[in-house]
């Protein structure tokens, strides 16, 4: 029986640069037993096939494709997979999507339920320091045009509590490998992971990991959220030099807004129920609560961002 791994993710501990690195490799990891099905990037429609609405994914609205456009394609890339995965004669193979994390309970289901009829599924979720995922998500969705604020303290505690919790439960806790990035990433992050699943590569492959989406300056971060509300995606407006030029702002490393008291205090007791459930190794955060200069001013600015877009009829 083949051995099936989902790599599901979370978004901002490294996916994009393991799918580059697993692609960049892939024909000899073959010879190793091993076959990595994607591309540079998350693997295609797979998250998007199993959303009860297709058109919840912003990717999806943003194609330009009518939702039964989008419902043939994804049903075309599952039995595109099926063929694959019917084909290869590798024992281990793995799909990498950081997208999957985010189906909801009945929709993870499904999934786990499609590739259960090929094989042996496992679940693997990388898991980040909660301040530190937080200001790399917020670098990230700036760049891309997504975000004109910080990413939410909420959010971040879904990555770390929700979907991990979720995930086990769906598939249980021997078919669950959580794995922490900052304890993966050194030396080397896809390698690790290949160890951590059980593939030796030995030392036949000259190994060379790629790294992708590199951090930006806080100055860029908080330019990209104002030209971000000024000029959103498919704005006429907005202008792609515009965004290269910001991203490449100078400045220290972005760090997000520091927590509030009553966020520890929500953040200790979920950091406490994962290590017992699961096993998570997360730091205690400390309690200082004063506001940063960024945060400061970053209220006034989208202010004044708003009343200029009133103004102007942007």
């Amino acid at each position: 029986m083949k051995k099936i791994y989902l790599h599901m993710g979370s978004h901002k501990t490294g996916t994009t640069s393991i799918q580059s690195t697993l692609f960049n490799f892939k024909e000899e990891l073959k010879e190793k037993n091993f076959e990595y099905f994607g591309g540079k990037k998350a693997h295609p429609n797979l998250y998007s096939a199993f959303k009860s609405d297709p058109m919840e994914f912003p990717w999806n609205r943003l194609s330009g494709l009518s939702k039964e456009d989008i419902i043939q394609r994804d049903q075309k890339s599952l039995k595109n997979i099926e063929r694959k995965i019917k084909a290869s004669e590798c024992e281990t193979l793995l799909f990498s999507s950081e997208f999957l994390s985010m189906l909801n309970p009945s929709e993870m289901q499904n999934l786990k339920g499609f590739f259960d009829q090929f094989g042996d599924v496992h679940a693997v979720y990388f898991y980040r320091e909660l301040q530190s995922w937080i200001s790399s998500d917020s670098q990230q969705l700036s760049k891309v045009g997504f975000a004109t604020r910080p990413t939410t303290f909420e959010v971040g505690i879904m990555r770390i509590f929700d979907f991990p919790m979720q995930i086990h439960n769906v598939f249980g806790a021997d078919r669950t490998h959580f794995l922490k990035f900052e304890e993966m990433i050194a030396p080397q992050l896809t390698l690790n992971l290949l160890k951590q699943i059980g593939v030796d590569i030995g030392p036949e492959i000259d190994w060379q990991e790629i790294r992708e989406n590199e951090a930006i300056s806080g100055n860029a971060v908080h330019a990209l959220f104002i030209y971000n509300r000024l000029f959103p995606l498919k704005s006429p407006h907005r202008n792609k030099k515009n965004v290269e030029r910001l991203k490449n702002l100078p400045g220290e490393k972005y760090v997000s807004p520091r927590l509030t008291p009553a966020q520890i205090n929500v953040y200790e007791e979920k950091r406490q129920e994962v290590k017992k459930a699961l096993g998570l190794r997360l730091s205690k955060i400390s309690s200082e609560s004063e506001k940063t200069e960024g945060e400061i001013l970053i209220p006034e600015i989208l202010k004044m961002i708003n009343q200029f877009i009133r103004k102007n009829g942007l």
